[in-house]
């Protein structure tokens, strides 16, 4: 019965993470839209989409819950697992704010960053997938949890360098205080992908280390 409902609460985590894989396919093929064609409605369709994967992430957060507090799990395996999906959960609504201030016509992106911002928002997916396929691994393999974990520290660390790289360009070559202000919190929520994925990440291994699920 017990490991019935484990696997009960493992599909819909297994669920969870599709989704989370989807959405950030969906991010990467919008912004890279939005770079080669500004506001079009194909753009604007991924927006609505990456929108909707983080609505249907948020309602299966709530039936994991629910299972898990409405079975007899252990309260420490219990709080785990909440802590890592709570984190998690940051990471497609850091992804939707992003698509939200590109759909709006908020940001204009210059030439000067154009290559950094590409491979930051490559990386910060990266990201994204690495610690994905780490969060499920918490239930089959240890090893695989520590190696992903340590490819997703990896990449926040080059999202970091490409942060810096965009920013020091933007205030090198822009004196508009208004647009640098604005591109320095754009910038830093780009970077909140691969921030969020990495503490995922570290929880990850927490959970895989005491190995009570």
């Amino acid at each position: 019965m017990f490991f019935d409902r484990q696997r009960q609460i493992e599909n819909l985590l297994k669920k969870y993470i599709d989704l989370l894989k989807e959405s950030v396919d969906s991010f990467e093929k919008g912004v890279s839209i939005f770079i080669s064609d500004g506001l079009s409605e194909e753009f604007q369709q991924y927006a609505r989409q990456t929108h909707k994967f983080e609505s249907e992430m948020d309602s299966i957060r709530h039936d994991i819950a629910y299972e898990m507090y409405s079975k007899t799990i252990l309260p420490e395996s219990r709080g785990d697992i909440l802590r890592i999906l709570e984190l998690a959960d940051k990471i497609p609504g850091c992804m939707q704010s992003v698509m939200f201030d590109l759909s709006i016509g908020a940001i204009y992106l210059p030439k000067y960053i154009l290559e950094d911002f590409k491979l930051l928002i490559e990386n910060s997916c990266i990201a994204v997938r690495n610690v994905s396929d780490c969060f499920l691994s918490i239930f089959s393999d240890k090893n695989k949890v520590l190696k992903l974990a340590k490819e997703t520290d990896r990449d926040e660390s080059k999202c970091d360098s490409f942060q810096h790289s965009i920013l020091s360009a933007i205030f090198k070559n822009s004196s508009d205080v208004g647009f640098n202000v604005l591109m320095k919190l754009f910038i830093e929520k780009v970077g909140d992908i691969s921030n969020c994925s990495e503490k995922v990440s570290d929880q990850a291994i927490i959970i895989s280390v005491k190995g009570q699920i």
